[in-house]
């Protein structure tokens, strides 16, 4: 399958409640990263790859990001599914179902970024014969809210803890997905839901599996982690 070909499925309806004082104009999302917002950062990483089909998923000042986009280099390639009242990441990926045209799709984070090889991740995903989501996962950090995963030995996951409670585990959720679309069965159509917390858990040990890859994840949703992101921007 041709990059082209996937559509990529952005997260960015979030209210940033946690960073609000450092970042009070403009979505999270959106936080500046040396004059560049860090989801510049998020749609690079797939555009340098190769992927031409985007699919933001808007809420919070969504009308921010528009009126960004649409004089961007992205803007040909972007469409908009809008929340008018906040779905969740659950529901904001159910939302833009009638958006996605392809039967394998990315989900990806707004708020957050890790380095990999999406070439790699899509034939990882692609050569599962039951998998109707594959999830990127780095190894554990000093974090202490990322969500734990463990594997089998055939790469299913065979547990899932969101935030808070993954001191055990090996790996953490880099917020980088690979969905087939049967998986948007699981999602109810209009009401608010949670990848992390409703979804993922009750897939566990029967068809999503877990890709491992060698970098860390970044995220800006505490002011802690915003600043700590800006002195590494250099490297990206």
């Amino acid at each position: 399958m041709i990059h082209r070909d996937i559509d990529v499925v952005i997260l960015c309806g979030g209210q940033g409640t946690r960073l609000r004082n450092t970042v009070n104009n403009r979505p999270k999302s959106m936080a500046l990263i040396k004059e560049k917002p860090f989801l510049d950062i998020v749609l690079g990483q797939f555009y340098r790859q190769g992927f031409r089909r985007f699919i933001l998923c808007t809420g919070f000042m969504g009308q921010f990001i528009y009126d960004y986009y649409r004089n961007s280099k992205y803007a040909k390639y972007i469409f908009y599914s809008e929340e008018k009242i906040p779905l969740g990441t659950g529901g904001a990926v159910k939302k833009a179902e009638k958006l996605i045209k392809s039967e394998n799709f990315f989900v990806a984070n707004g708020d957050s970024y890790c380095r990999i090889n999406l070439q790699k991740f899509t034939t990882f995903h692609l050569s599962l014969a039951d998998g109707l989501v594959s999830m990127a996962l780095a190894m554990r950090d000093a974090r202490a809210d990322g969500g734990g995963v463990s594997l089998n030995d055939d790469f299913l996951i065979s547990s899932f803890a969101e935030k808070n409670s993954f001191v055990s585990y090996p790996y953490i959720n880099a917020g980088i997905y690979i969905f087939n679309k049967k998986a948007l069965s699981l999602i109810r159509s209009g009401q608010p839901s949670s990848l992390e917390y409703d979804i993922f858990p009750e897939m566990v040990g029967k068809n999503i599996f877990g890709f491992v890859v060698e970098d860390r994840v970044y995220d800006i949703g505490t002011p802690e982690r915003y600043k700590k992101f800006l002195k590494v921007f250099k490297s990206f």
